[in-house]
């Protein structure tokens, strides 16, 4: 958990080209036609995701931002963004036409079990997850009126010279935690073989006095009957 602290602290992995976001524009035009007052909610508030905020906003479109409660006073919101908390994102699924979620998160932000009440009515959505790993469940694909595209769809996956150096980065980081934790781990047996000795060893002092006690009380009776 350690490392994992320090390898999102120190390094930068982008893993999403930010044309990737041009390609998303072209596909929701496609879908929809215009894009003036379109219900959006975009998931993620990194470079990925304020991207997808301003150019939305930029065509018109009505967007919402989740903000997760203990950071919402420490980032950044595009003008004319609404925000909510992350926590009421499925509330706000009913009237978004639109869901963008582009987190760094290793879990989903939409769930199908979750969700699933909120998509029944038949309304045309489109759902668009630009998060690697994915962010959005694929079983939402289950409903008829639900098109989902990820980064693989719209041509988003980055492999460049830049991450290539922020995953070597991070892999130091890890193997350094991992050399750490060996030690540490050979101290701790070291120590607790150690402990084993001595208890061994108490033990032993212990049962030869209680011995010795018992010895010593069996000639001090044996001479008072003599």
């Amino acid at each position: 958990v350690t490392a994992a602290k320090k390898v999102k602290s120190e390094v930068y992995i982008t893993s999403v080209k930010t044309s990737v976001i041009e390609n998303m524009m072209e596909m929701l035009k496609k879908e929809f036609g215009s894009l003036a007052e379109l219900s959006c909610m975009v998931i993620g508030n990194g470079k990925i995701g304020r991207l997808a905020c301003e150019r939305l906003l930029e065509a018109g479109a009505r967007v919402t931002v989740t903000l997760r409660q203990y950071k919402s006073g420490e980032i950044e919101v595009e003008d004319g963004c609404e925000t909510i908390p992350y926590s009421d994102r499925y509330e706000k699924l009913p009237t978004c036409q639109v869901v963008v979620s582009a987190t760094a998160s290793p879990h989903h932000t939409i769930h199908y079990e979750d969700a699933s009440p909120y998509l029944g009515d038949g309304k045309k959505r489109v759902y668009v997850d630009l998060a690697v790993p994915r962010d959005i469940s694929e079983r939402v694909k289950g409903f008829p009126s639900l098109t989902l595209y990820n980064v693989d769809d719209l041509g988003g996956i980055q492999q460049d010279k830049v991450n290539n150096e922020a995953v070597r980065r991070a892999f130091e980081i890890i193997e350094e935690y991992r050399e750490n934790t060996i030690e540490l781990g050979e101290k701790c047996l070291e120590r607790f073989g150690n402990m084993r000795i001595d208890l061994r060893e108490r033990a032993r002092e212990t049962v030869i006095k209680e011995m010795d006690l018992l010895r010593s009380k069996y000639q001090q009776e044996s001479t008072r009957i003599q």
